[in-house]
């Protein structure tokens, strides 16, 4: 956490770079206004992924492995459950 003087001598310096050059500032209000950036190939790689460690799972269960065929069914259902339910990116605000 910054100090009272540290938080001011850093709008001071923001203050700066936006009377220099407002296009500056203002291509990262248009960055923010876009949204994150699309996640392409996460879907078929989790895919993947859950497809194995499934079959890992049910072969190590046919052989009596219950423990190992566990193992590979929590880590296909934590694949699923990331893709299902992805984080929510934080949002910065922008002092003004």
């Amino acid at each position: 956490m910054l100090s009272e003087r540290e938080q001011e001598a850093l709008h001071e310096i923001q203050r700066g770079l936006i009377d220099d050059d407002p296009e500056f500032e203002r291509s990262f209000r248009a960055l923010d206004a876009a949204g994150p950036a699309p996640r392409t190939g996460h879907r078929s790689l989790g895919a993947a992924i859950i497809t194995i460690a499934a079959l890992l799972a049910f072969l190590l269960l046919l052989t009596g492995e219950p423990s190992g065929a566990l193992a590979f069914g929590v880590i296909a259902g934590a694949v699923w459950v990331a893709q299902r339910f992805p984080a929510a990116p934080a949002r910065r605000e922008h002092p003004e």
